[in-house]
């Protein structure tokens, strides 16, 4: 996928190509693609820097629920397939269950490394509107880091 093209510079992209925000010289390009897996259809939404009038990062219980989830998978099917392996002389119960928990694992770890959910939004005179391709915090903080600066640029 692109990182820049013409005066834009992406700030954030969304799954699976879905979703994109971009920095331009003047404004800021939301791309909202909708669709099931790939976007099947997009629609831009384009906002001056000067019509900004608040960037909000609110904290989400999204990331916690799905640890939580993940975590309670891994363990109910990891540690019966611990104690399966040791007790018991049906290695291919312990395996079965060990392949199941896997899934578990892999949430697990990809909500731990990507870090706490959020719900970020660019308000201005005409509403609010939310940006789903920054839905962590590292990448809220990153995409208000350089909104603020493209903003602080024009007033100056």
């Amino acid at each position: 996928m692109k990182k820049s093209f013409g005066e834009y510079t992406r700030l954030a992209k969304g799954a699976f190509g879905c979703s994109s925000l971009w920095a331009g010289k003047e404004h800021l390009l939301y791309v909202k693609g909708s669709g099931i897996i790939w976007p099947i259809s997009e629609t831009y939404r384009r906002i001056r820097y000067s019509d900004i009038t608040a960037l909000t990062a609110a904290p989400s219980p999204g990331s916690i629920i799905w640890i939580s989830v993940s975590a309670a998978w891994l363990l109910m099917l990891g540690i019966p397939a611990i104690v399966t392996a040791f007790n018991s002389s049906e290695i291919a119960i312990s395996i079965t269950l060990g392949i199941f928990a896997i899934p578990g694992l892999i949430a697990l770890l990809y909500n731990l490394i990507r870090g706490r959910t959020c719900v970020y939004a660019v308000e201005t005179a005409s509403g609010i509107l939310k940006i789903r391709t920054a839905n962590r915090l590292k990448v809220a903080r990153k995409v208000s880091r350089e909104l603020s600066h493209q903003i602080q640029s024009l007033k100056s």
